[in-house]
């Protein structure tokens, strides 16, 4: 057989209403020559049971000792199988039957490419459909370098990989070495994107291969309206910048800087969004507030004249004592806009 052996893991923690919908999607890959592992991190739900009733040689079920944490299992996965190329897929999402096939291709095609990703659909926990990625046009079809992929997250503080869509080459995986899962528990995913591309190319195929599942249960969106120290992302970025500031165009390194600032105002949105707030959180969102009106934000202020105003009102309101309702409903909104237009991985 001339087809590359592919191992695909699938990590998972208490998936019972998704898990069988996201094996069996697999298993109808028009892609035949596969190994799938299912790697359960000591779930407490029926997810076990449903794996064990599958009955296809292709699928092997491993119930983890302890749970290792979710990058934790990720590591797991990188060492796990024979195959030449792995895809780590998530256990909630619905994979379109063509994704490994045409990722394969990809890998064959291009030797200098050592990771792929896809597109994909988005949908909800009852796998309505709520909208697709946004991936922009100039980053898709074609080998992608370091630089391109660095300045596009930079200048807009997101990710252009939907990373339950990703396959690796075996050998690039052991390049990169592990996910950092005690460094950047929440941004550990980006962390080894980056690795990987910084190591070769990267290639983003315009094809929605995936369902891509959004939830309220989702980490990802959690954090992003509960984290009360700078978001993990600007310490993970700024360790890739130290090395490689001088390839960064100057406009994209002040939008970064930009990106920064406002993230001290959504530390202190979220201390005084908080159920209960101590004395000690509204001093810690105070001091935020002020860090975050650097005079290089007052200079650009009329380019970004709402969150500037955000910002002052709250810190205002902070002082007087009345900042809370303000921050909740800000909150509120913001969870809304996640749940509805989360974007990318």
């Amino acid at each position: 057989m001339n087809e590359p052996l592919v191992t695909i893991c699938v990590p998972t923690y208490n998936a019972e209403a998704f898990i069988a919908e996201t094996i069996q999607s697999i298993l109808k890959q028009s892609y035949k020559h596969f190994e799938l592992f299912v790697l359960d991190n000591c779930s407490t739900d029926k997810t076990g049971e449903i794996c064990r009733r599958i009955k296809d040689p292709r699928v092997t079920y491993i119930c983890n000792e302890r749970n290792l944490g979710s990058l934790g299992n990720f590591n797991k996965a990188i060492t796990t199988g024979r195959g030449e190329y792995l895809a780590i897929y998530h256990a909630d999402d619905v994979y379109e039957k063509g994704i490994v096939a045409q990722e394969v291709a990809v890998l064959l095609r291009h030797p200098d490419v050592n990771c792929v990703y896809t597109r994909c659909s988005i949908i909800d926990e009852h796998s309505r459909p709520m909208g697709y990625d946004d991936i922009p046009a100039i980053l898709l079809d074609r080998p992608l370098t370091f630089q391109e992929v660095f300045t596009y997250i930079l200048g807009t503080l997101r990710s252009p990989f939907i990373t339950p869509s990703c396959m690796v080459r075996r050998i690039a995986y052991k390049a990169a070495g592990r996910y950092s899962a005690r460094k950047y528990p929440m941004a550990g995913d980006v962390e080894m994107h980056l690795k990987l591309t910084r190591t070769s190319r990267t290639y983003i195929l315009d094809k929605r291969l995936l369902r891509y599942r959004h939830s309220p249960a989702q980490a990802s969106i959690i954090y992003s309206t509960t984290y009360e120290t700078p978001n993990q992302l600007f310490g993970l970025l700024d360790s890739f910048l130290s090395r490689h500031r001088k390839e960064i165009p100057e406009r994209t390194l002040n939008t970064y800087e930009a990106y920064r600032e406002w993230d001290y105002t959504v530390c202190a949105i979220n201390l005084l969004a908080k159920k209960r707030v101590s004395s000690s959180d509204a001093r810690r969102a105070g001091a935020y507030l002020r860090r975050s009106l650097t005079w290089r934000r007052f200079r650009r202020i009329h380019k970004e004249l709402l969150l500037s105003m955000i910002t002052i009102c709250m810190l205002v309101l902070a002082h007087l004592g009345l900042a809370r309702p303000l921050a909740r409903a800000i909150n509120k909104t913001r969870w809304e806009r996640h749940l509805a237009q989360k974007k990318g991985a």
